[in-house]
């Protein structure tokens, strides 16, 4: 109530509302110059101009998405990319 930002707040609330997700868990380590994002077929660019579309965080393996046509109801979003393979 106190906050001057009410409308990231009531962004979040919505999101977490219709369990639109925001970050995704991937099965394995990325190569993370591999990693593509498509939302609804089209390839989401990891910039776009100085906005961030998504963000990839090597030691969590969680990407976040940013980009506000990916987190709204109803598109799919896939996320392909290429392992990191351990040797040893």
């Amino acid at each position: 109530v106190c906050d001057a930002n009410w409308s990231a707040k009531m962004a979040k609330v919505g999101r977490d509302a219709t369990a639109i997700r925001e970050r995704v868990q991937l099965a394995r380590a990325a190569n993370p110059s591999s990693i593509e994002v498509r939302v609804d077929g089209a390839v989401l660019p990891r910039n776009d101009g100085p906005e961030e579309n998504w963000a990839y965080d090597v030691p969590s393996r969680v990407l976040t998405l940013r980009d506000a046509q990916a987190l709204r109801a109803g598109t799919e979003i896939v996320v392909s990319y290429r392992p990191v393979c351990a040797i040893n």
